[in-house]
């Protein structure tokens, strides 16, 4: 019978800011160092090459074992639901032990750490990384009745214990450590396995579920130092992550027959305080185009900035951008919102939103469109929020509105003028005409 137990090979050359990366930028040179669930020798290969590091690695899986021996000083094939971990490493200690993507697996993770701490050396460390199950495109689905289990990825099929940044640190308190940093992967729901989740949902809960602290974080690292034996431990500033930052939801609707379906909506998540930053949506693969696409910047009042808006192709090849002017935006179909150019900055609009629903139309050619929905086209917005801008850039969006006030409170006057003049004329002439009328009455009585 074949071993049928899937095989994790990653490559941390390809991977950019990966778990495994970050783990690795955390271990000292020439460490001793023991990896759990090594997978095929990833970190392994990594930390030997660029550390100087002495690696032994423990999996489940024969064929990874075999795998990771190349890179690794010895592999052990270990049950680790079982496994008793000081007899099968004869007494070894390690400056730093790593449990990357494995404690999820497991159906009694704190019968593992509760036999670490005495596998590290004085002044070693625990390196551990998690999927976050609060992750916005899984809380999504939730909320629609569904939990979709997949190959790999944050359901992946195999885990039976899940985690978000509170249940992982307390875990590690219950079980003997001080957790002493955290780290986070982040990703953004067009480039998730979820993002078409959220179309469903009413828009306050939507806002909701992407405005949690680690609505985006894929992934949690956590550094952890053996705690003080007897010493009861508090939550601290670790667990709480970024509660206090506010967010904003910016979305494209996308008309494809004759309304702007919301299951084609796409959403991206962006910070209040950030002056520049680029918020990005996957276009999905469709049998036909959409005809048009809308920009809603965020669902609520504010001001906002705006300096690029590009349709990419492939990782960064542009096929369209916005020139940058506010007369390319002029004609656009827009609602609940107005553009100003900003003052001294060229290249940089100012958004006024008034209510909880601003759009615009994005001034896409119509045949760059039809090519864009083939699965390989994203937009790309860049635009900011500073914290000062709704007082700093309020000003010159005021005076542009008190200036048109302005010129229609003197047009409505001059109205007002013309007609009174006219009114003026047609009472003085009925009134002539009316007073001559009476005087030839009076000659006739009188006889005069």
């Amino acid at each position: 019978m074949s071993d049928q137990r899937h095989v994790y090979d990653r490559c941390l050359e390809t991977e950019g800011r990966s778990s495994l990366a970050v783990i690795a930028a955390r271990v000292p040179r020439m460490a001793k160092v023991l990896d759990i669930g090594c997978g095929t020798g990833a970190l392994g290969r990594r930390l030997a090459q660029t550390h100087a590091c002495a690696v032994d690695g423990v999996t489940f899986n024969p064929r990874e074992a075999a795998l990771a021996a190349a890179h690794c000083r010895h592999v052990g094939v270990l049950d680790l639901e079982q496994a008793v971990l000081a007899d099968a490493l004869r007494g070894a200690r390690y400056d730093v032990i790593v449990c990357a993507d494995i404690l999820e697996h497991l159906r009694a993770p704190g019968r593992l750490l509760d036999q670490l701490p005495a596998l590290l050396a004085d002044g070693g460390r625990l390196l551990v990384s998690v999927p976050n199950t609060g992750y916005a495109g899984i809380v999504a689905e939730l909320m629609q009745g569904d939990y979709l289990y997949r190959p790999e990825g944050l359901l992946d099929d195999t885990h039976v214990r899940l985690y978000t940044r509170r249940s992982l640190l307390r875990q590690l308190r219950e079980h003997g450590f001080a957790p002493t940093a955290v780290e986070t992967i982040e990703r953004e729901l067009c480039y998730s396995e979820f993002e078409p989740t959220l179309a469903g949902l009413p828009p306050a809960v939507r806002s909701y579920v992407l405005g949690r602290p680690d609505a985006f974080v894929y992934q949690f690292i956590v550094e952890a130092t053996p705690a003080t034996v007897g010493r009861r431990q508090e939550p601290t500033a670790l667990d709480t992550g970024e509660t206090g930052r506010p967010y904003f939801t910016t979305a494209i609707g996308m008309l494809v027959d004759q309304d702007y379906a919301e299951a084609t909506r796409c959403f991206a998540r962006g910070l209040i305080g950030e002056a520049r930053q680029t918020v990005r949506f996957a276009l999905p693969a469709l049998d036909r185009p959409a005809r048009r696409l809308r920009c809603e910047p965020a669902h609520r009042p504010g001001v906002m900035q705006l300096w690029a808006v590009r349709l990419v192709k492939g990782q960064d090849t542009v096929v369209w951008r916005w020139d940058g002017l506010l007369e390319s935006l002029a004609s656009v179909v827009r609602t609940n919102m107005k553009f100003a150019a900003a003052q001294d900055r060229p290249g940089e609009l100012t958004m006024m939103l008034e209510d909880d629903d601003p759009s615009f139309e994005l001034p896409i050619p119509p045949e760059m469109l039809d090519k864009a929905f083939d699965g390989q086209h994203r937009i790309a917005i860049e635009l900011g929020w500073p914290v000062s801008a709704d007082y700093q850039l309020l000003p010159p969006l005021l005076a542009a509105e008190l200036e048109a006030s302005r010129t229609a409170l003197a047009e409505r006057t001059r109205e007002r003028d013309s007609l009174r003049a006219e009114l003026d004329a047609l009472v003085s002439g009925r009134a002539f005409r009316l007073a001559r009328r009476l005087s030839r009455i009076k000659r006739r009585l009188t006889g005069r």
